[in-house]
């Protein structure tokens, strides 16, 4: 196994990031390229019925086939960008943090490489989607069909060297994108992007109790949270995940009609604050109970249902894997990539392991987990990502 862990990257990579962004380049993007150097080329697959909308782009000096990435989401209703979008609470406008498959696709087919991205089942773009039929039809299996139908896509275009081609799988992707390298032939490696390792619901619970209770202590010194702090909390400081602690806490039915307040049913005391450690936390683990179950949030990630996460797909993989791993990431915790990357050395994979100190779940800029907010990529993971597949 090739293990790399970068130290102290934080100031460095946003010395990079700025410079990127002063030449004109998306945050992260890597070196710049004229607009004449890549062939952008509009395409649509048939997921299920849905006419899913993407883009191919390839060097435009490429003179014959080249190696192939194909991009696959992490989780929610994300297009082909992976634009993370958020809600400014004080305008009501939409903000993207980052927009990483776009990112990463600019930097490699800059650099010699074709990449395949594509709007997710029922997605139209950026904060664009039919949520109904997303949550109620959509599952890891329907996406791994949908990565099966993007390759054949790819296998069979000019630009492509179908020989020579790699699935890149971020987060909720990780786990999709290993199913398919399992089981699909011919494929030349596996890229995992924070990788889904521990049991799904373990994952949430990371989230919630390393994550988003400690949120609440570093901002909430009483231990007290009352509907009047619900507003600070969500305008102050800290990343998507650590704020996301609040969704299972407010009222769902008034967040539905745009107010939001605290869920009264936690407020054992009656006394109009949650209490962080007699209430909150006592609570969580039938939170979680319920979003598992039959009519829940999370129900796409029960056992039932759910493809395994890495740690139970290890023994399938054979193909050459690359994990790159934020040592501040909020969502899938650093130490379950080592843990995997271990495993697959274990078992004879050939695997190269990169864990970057001061990045986060996206491998963007976050100073802490509490912090991680989907920063744009940072420049070291794109070299690192280049260097691998160069090497292939």
């Amino acid at each position: 196994m090739t293990k790399r862990v970068v130290k102290g990257a934080a100031l460095h990579l946003a010395v990079l990031c700025a410079l990127f962004v002063a030449a004109g380049w998306s945050a992260g993007a890597g070196t710049a390229a004229s607009a004449e150097a890549i062939v952008r080329e509009p395409f649509t697959v048939d997921l299920g019925g849905f006419a899913a909308r993407g883009e191919l782009t390839y060097p435009a000096d490429a003179g014959g086939p080249v190696p192939a990435v194909i991009l696959v989401h992490g989780s929610g209703l994300v297009d082909m960008d992976h634009a993370v979008v958020t809600v400014d609470y004080m305008t009501g406008r939409q903000q993207i943090l980052s927009a990483n498959f776009a990112d990463i696709a600019e930097f490699l087919s800059a650099s010699g490489y074709a990449v395949l991205r594509y709007n997710k089942r029922y997605v139209n773009g950026p904060g664009d989607g039919d949520y109904l039929r997303y949550s109620t039809q959509v599952t890891l299996q329907t996406m791994a069909d949908d990565v099966r139908t993007v390759i054949e896509f790819a296998k069979g275009h000019p630009a492509v060297d179908s020989s020579r081609l790699y699935l890149y799988g971020w987060s909720e992707g990780s786990t999709v994108a290993a199913h398919v390298a399992a089981e699909e032939s011919g494929l030349a490696g596996l890229i995992l992007q924070t990788p889904v390792v521990l049991p799904w619901r373990e994952n949430f619970a990371f989230q919630m109790y390393e994550v988003g209770v400690p949120f609440l202590r570093s901002r909430l010194p009483s231990g007290l949270l009352t509907d009047s702090d619900l507003f600070p909390l969500l305008l102050g400081e800290g990343g998507v995940v650590a704020k996301s602690i609040l969704n299972y806490i407010v009222d769902p039915v008034a967040a539905q009609l745009g107010r939001i307040t605290l869920n009264a049913a936690l407020d054992i005391d009656q006394d109009g604050a949650l209490s962080i450690d007699r209430e909150i936390v006592p609570s969580l683990g039938f939170i979680l109970d319920s979003a598992f179950g039959e009519m829940g949030y999370f129900r796409i990630y029960a056992d039932d249902v759910a493809l395994p996460v890495l740690s139970d797909q290890v023994d399938r993989l054979k193909l050459p894997v690359l994990i790159l791993q934020g040592a501040h990431d909020a969502n899938t915790p650093a130490y379950g990539a080592e843990e995997l990357a271990a495993a697959l050395q274990a078992a004879g994979v050939d695997v190269t392991f990169h864990l970057y100190e001061g990045l986060g779940h996206s491998l963007g800029l976050a100073e802490s987990l509490l912090a991680d907010n989907f920063a744009p990529i940072a420049a070291q993971p794109l070299q690192d990502l280049l260097a691998w597949l160069d090497s292939r």
